[in-house]
C-alpha cells in the first residue's frame, strides 16, 4: 500500500470513530 493510502485509511478510521463516538 502507498503511504498516501495509509494516511487516508488512518484519517478515515479516525473520523469514523469520531462519528460513532456521538
Amino acid at each position: 500500500m502507498s503511504k498516501t493510502m495509509q494516511e487516508q485509511l488512518k484519517i478515515l478510521t479516525h473520523g469514523l470513530r469520531w462519528l460513532a463516538s456521538f
